[in-house]
């Protein structure tokens, strides 16, 4: 693509409105692309690195200003987010925060968590339903022992309320079947189970129990889940236990009779970008299989009233005109951080719209080094197909995205 760096920001009057950028970006493995492990243990390089990464996007979001903001929507509690911030506060990680978070994988949203504290998340509200569904366990199997921490994850400062410190108060005998209990205020609960339990006849029941009591929710099964390593017993080791993916079971209350997840938000901003005419741009990054959703194109272009055919594969719409002048049209950038296969049908997408010169989508290989820069590439490109957004960029902005 040829870029015209002789530009005259002043050239026409073009709405001032426009010319704003917002990241809805994951968090472990892309605006985090390191183990968490490695900043509680204070692994010097990896700390470095966070650092220069962090410190980039600072530089880049100082120079943009209200031009540029960044929103983190991971599959974290805000509990467990805020465990990190303790974690990189406690390891001198200079982290770059953003404006905002979406936890839950866009169940929660919340500006401001520091000023909340780790206390026990339960509501009330969601009593009566929490001590249904551990009947159903129990009827399931009487033997189970329910462990109920604050979190399945590590959060710093309440070491004694989570699930492996719960897990090692238990006798090795009730070790070994056991589920993890996690219940929200939003009244999401997360069914955590060791990767040996069979977890179709939990979700069968406790689906009836839902559809009996009218209640609309979602509910997703998750068979050894990277995300979320739980302990297990092991006599082997030193420590008598060792950790693998577990077996999930996630509920979540649907909103609208709709379920909630890491789609919602960037497509509803995409979609008023484009009613209100505002000419700016959405961004999402993502690396694992709870990203998918957000991260093709395909999920936005009926805001641009396309439906696509869901009989057809992707390579038969990625061949008819209306969709690709739709995914072309959309105020969209979409970054692929990493390696996981997960995301491996966005990559061939990634492909065959390079080849037909829809460049919507990026790869980050490394995200350390590489995102900031695809982010600066995106908004580049974006630049080069809207003029309300290239002429409201400072000449300062617009000179770095080219660099």
């Amino acid at each position: 693509m040829r870029i015209n760096s002789n530009l005259n920001f002043n050239k026409k009057n073009y709405s001032f409105c426009a010319g704003k950028t917002k990241l809805y970006t994951d968090f472990d493995g892309t605006y985090f692309p390191y183990p968490q492990d490695s900043i509680v243990y204070e692994n010097t390089q990896n700390i470095s690195e966070a650092n220069k990464m962090y410190s980039g996007f600072k530089k880049f979001a100082d120079l943009a200003k209200e031009k540029f903001s960044i929103v983190i929507t991971t599959g974290r509690s805000r509990l467990e987010m805020l465990g990190m911030l303790r974690d990189f506060e406690k390891s001198k990680v200079d982290f770059y925060e953003p404006e905002g978070y979406i936890f839950r994988d866009g169940f929660e949203e919340n500006n401001n968590i520091k000023n909340g504290s780790l206390v026990d998340n339960s509501s009330s509200r969601f009593l009566n339903e929490k001590e249904d569904i551990k009947q159903i366990i129990h009827t399931i199997n009487n033997q189970i022992t329910i462990l109920e921490p604050l979190s399945n994850k590590r959060i710093t400062g309440n070491s004694d309320r989570n699930l492996i410190s719960l897990f090692k108060e238990q006798a090795p005998e009730k070790r070994k079947n056991y589920v993890s209990f996690v219940s929200e205020t939003s009244g999401l609960i997360e069914l955590s189970f060791p990767p040996n339990t069979d977890t179709q006849k939990y979700y069968e029941k406790i689906s009836n129990y839902y559809y009996e009591k009218g209640i609309p929710v979602d509910i997703r099964v998750y068979n050894n889940d990277k995300n979320m390593y739980v302990p297990i017993q092991n006599d082997s080791t030193s420590e008598g236990y060792t950790f693998l993916p577990g077996n999930v079971i996630l509920i979540k209350h649907k909103n609208d009779d709709e379920p909630i997840d890491k789609l919602y938000q960037p497509k509803r901003a995409v979609k008023e970008i484009l009613q209100n005419q505002t000419n700016d741009l959405v961004i999402v990054a993502g690396d694992s299989s709870n990203d998918i959703k957000m991260l093709n194109p395909l999920n936005y272009i009926d805001t641009l009233d396309i439906y696509p055919d869901k009989n057809k594969s992707v390579d038969e719409l990625l061949k008819d005109d209306k969709v690709l002048s739709a995914i072309d049209e959309l105020p969209l950038i979409i970054i692929l951080a990493g390696e996981n296969k997960s995301i491996e049908p966005i990559r061939k997408m990634k492909d065959a719209l390079d080849d037909k010169g829809i460049h919507k989508i990026f790869n980050a290989k490394y995200p350390d080094s590489d995102f900031l820069n695809k982010i600066k590439q995106g908004m580049l490109i974006y630049s080069e197909q809207n003029d309300d957004f290239k002429y409201n960029l400072s000449f300062e902005l617009y000179e770095e995205l080219m660099e």
